[in-house]
């Protein structure tokens, strides 16, 4: 499972993204979550994103589970 994390130029750390309100939040509950199923469409988004939108850096990262 994997989420998008996004930082704007002038933001010192990385935020979780809620994908389909295409902002970043605070809390993990409204984050979006992505399934392994989908990790090879979200590295394409993530890269147009990135080649997009200059202000910003977009990045996946893997949740952790703990059990």
């Amino acid at each position: 499972m994997y989420r998008l994390y996004a930082k704007g130029k002038d933001q010192k750390q990385f935020k979780p993204m809620d994908y389909n309100g295409g902002v970043q939040v605070t809390n993990l509950i409204y984050a979006t979550v992505f399934s392994d199923d989908q990790y090879e469409s979200l590295k394409k988004v993530t890269k147009d994103l990135n080649d997009y939108h200059n202000d910003y850096i977009f990045e996946i990262r893997e949740v952790k589970c703990y059990k």
